[in-house]
């Protein structure tokens, strides 16, 4: 009686496992279908449906502010239906790989699964807005999938990092802590380096990875250089710290709704002492977590 309650119990847990992802899913796929679309999710679809050649895209996405994957991917399908919504079942497609990504390879426990797919960023604003915020997010997933196939190769991770900075320009924050995490893994990880080194090909492999991370960096940030002189900016601007201190602020700000006074100095450097201290103790957290 026992280990048949016990066989109902898991078959339902297998079923509800199942069925969310689904779910969501399929509400994404009716929301996206009845959105209407944004000005800056036309435009994506506008640079794509105009653009006669692949030279012609890149300088028709240059005003956008983003490198052109995104505009690469809706080049691509747009001939589907010739309407937005081959774009659209593009980020719907992206999106469900994203939420499957992380449904089944993430080790959190069912409700708080549920609770992430069904937020406001992962099912809104990455998931029913088209925009290329939804390849970041896929990316980001696919290298946390991936991660442990660093003993074998770097090549697949070096990908995901060098796709992340030609999604757009917030993304290169995503991609240097990728990159800052494989180079932290490798100098503190004595085992790591040991099973890797156990490939035959590991130097040639190592080396065609940092060759994909550069190599697409660069194009990335060509394309980055190109926004700013089509859209009249300097490229090269100098450091300024009061930005940079601003920038802290916003991170304290977006946790706590504490707002420095950018006008004053004092406010600026108090509150990025303690979005840095956050951030420290942030980092110090998922490296014990890590090791237990």
């Amino acid at each position: 009686m026992k280990t048949k309650l016990l066989t109902t119990k898991v078959n339902k847990e297998k079923t509800i496992e199942i069925v969310i992802p689904i779910f969501c899913i399929f509400i994404a796929l009716i929301a996206i279908t009845h959105h209407v679309l944004w000005r800056d999710e036309m435009q994506g679809w506008l640079v794509a449906i105009k653009s006669d050649s692949l030279v012609d895209l890149w300088r028709k996405n240059a005003p956008s502010g983003h490198p052109a994957l995104w505009s690469l991917l809706i080049y691509l399908v747009k001939d589907i239906t010739k309407t937005p919504i081959s774009m659209q079942l593009l980020h719907w497609s992206l999106g469900s790989l994203a939420i499957i990504l992380f449904w089944f390879k993430s080790p959190f426990p069912t409700w708080q699964k549920t609770l992430f797919i069904f937020g406001f960023f992962p099912f809104w604003e990455y998931y029913i807005i088209s925009r290329h915020y939804v390849i970041s997010e896929l990316l980001l997933f696919v290298f946390c999938s991936i991660y442990d196939f660093r003993k074998r190769s770097y090549i697949p991770a070096s990908l995901c990092i060098g796709l992340l900075t030609n999604t757009q320009a917030l993304a290169w924050s995503i991609a240097f802590a990728c990159g800052l995490t494989l180079f932290s893994d490798w100098v503190s990880n004595p085992h790591q380096r040991k099973e890797y080194i156990k490939q035959k090909l590991w130097k040639l492999d190592l080396l065609l990875s940092l060759i994909i991370i550069f190599s697409f960096s660069i194009f990335g940030a060509f394309s980055l250089i190109q926004v700013s002189d089509k859209a009249g900016v300097i490229a090269a601007l100098p450091f300024d710290p009061r930005q940079f201190l601003k920038a802290l602020g916003q991170i304290l700000g977006g946790y706590t709704l504490i707002i420095p006074n950018s006008r004053r100095w004092l406010d600026l450097i108090a509150c990025g002492c303690v979005s840095i201290f956050l951030i420290a103790s942030t980092f110090s957290f998922i490296k014990k977590s890590n090791s237990a």
